[in-house]
């Protein structure tokens, strides 16, 4: 019988709980410079925030560039194609594997890059905040003892609020193209979407482009 796989940045980790988080900090021509390669996704989500370096994530011939400050949310079931971008020396991302509250789904209903991976990329006024959260989430997630699963869950929660209220605030103030006037309440969720597909095709153009990089390929279940 093979041994259990205990590192979660390996491959081999079953990923068995409702929370695992961590850093994973790819160096050119180290030890975990591989591509993560899961064609069937996983059971849960992952959250992933690139803090240094440069990522390629990589979707049936399309490719989106990671670059700091960049979240993405691979819901269960998508397909999990990425590594260091070749352009780059290191690529540096946190990340949170999750299975959700049931009533988090409309806060986990990102815009998309392509396929089903969601994309979200914080101002720079909201940015040191969502890097302390994540920081925060790590820290919980990793500290074990009785109630570590939920006080990072809880976290992970309040991270995905924020979003939500950043998003509506950045609106309401008019500092996203194309709107103009203030909110009212029945009208937040059709202008949260515009909102976000605006702030999404306003990053894109430029990292996104065919798949034709040659690259070092590894299954496994890590990051």
């Amino acid at each position: 019988m093979a041994e259990m796989q205990n590192d979660p940045l390996l491959p081999g980790y079953s990923f068995n709980a409702h929370l695992v988080a961590g850093l994973t900090p790819i160096e050119a021509d180290s030890y975990l410079d591989f591509f993560i390669d899961r064609p069937l996704g996983m059971k849960g989500y992952i959250l992933n925030l690139t803090v240094r370096g440069e990522g390629v994530v990589k979707n049936q011939g399309q490719q989106f560039i990671c670059k700091p400050g960049d979240m993405l949310l691979f819901p269960p079931g998508e397909i999990h194609h990425y590594g260091r971008s070749p352009g780059a020396q290191e690529w540096y991302h946190q990340w949170v594997y999750f299975r959700p509250r049931a009533y988090w789904h409309e806060w986990l209903n990102w815009p998309a890059i392509f396929a089903h991976t969601g994309f979200y990329r914080p101002d720079e006024v909201h940015q040191p905040q969502f890097r302390e959260l994540f920081a925060q989430i790590i820290e919980a997630g990793q500290a074990g003892g009785r109630y570590a699963e939920l006080l990072a869950i809880n976290l992970l929660e309040q991270l995905l609020l924020r979003r939500m209220e950043a998003i509506v605030v950045g609106i309401a103030a008019g500092v996203v193209a194309g709107v103009a006037t203030p909110l009212t309440m029945p009208g937040i969720p059709v202008l949260i979407a515009g909102a976000v597909a605006i702030m999404v095709a306003a990053v894109l153009p430029g990292r996104r482009s065919p798949d034709t990089d040659s690259e070092k390929t590894k299954a496994g279940e890590a990051r």
